[in-house]
């Protein structure tokens, strides 16, 4: 059990760990990103031509920005419906 499904199971606010989920997230694609862009910029280095690595590592980053709105989207609605079934129980 994470410890963010462990603080809202205690009553924290769930927007909060919401926020922390998405800069973790944040966190880990950034360094996906650079590992990946600098993948890039070594194949443009040697060989390929920069502007079309430069590209591919823009199209990669709009690729990662993509991801992680439609996953924070997705933890949004399950944060937004647990808290419904919260506020039903009560």
């Amino acid at each position: 059990m994470s410890e963010d499904t462990v603080a809202v199971a205690k009553g924290h606010d769930e927007q909060e760990c919401l926020r922390r989920v998405f800069i973790e997230l944040g966190i880990i694609s950034v360094i996906v990103y650079g590992l990946f862009g600098g993948m890039f910029y070594v194949v443009g280095a040697f060989g390929q031509d920069p502007i079309k690595a430069g590209l591919n590592f823009i199209g990669f980053g709009i690729v990662i920005l993509v991801y992680e709105y439609f996953v924070f989207r997705l933890l949004q609605k399950k944060v937004d419906k647990n808290s419904l079934i919260k506020k039903e129980a009560v």
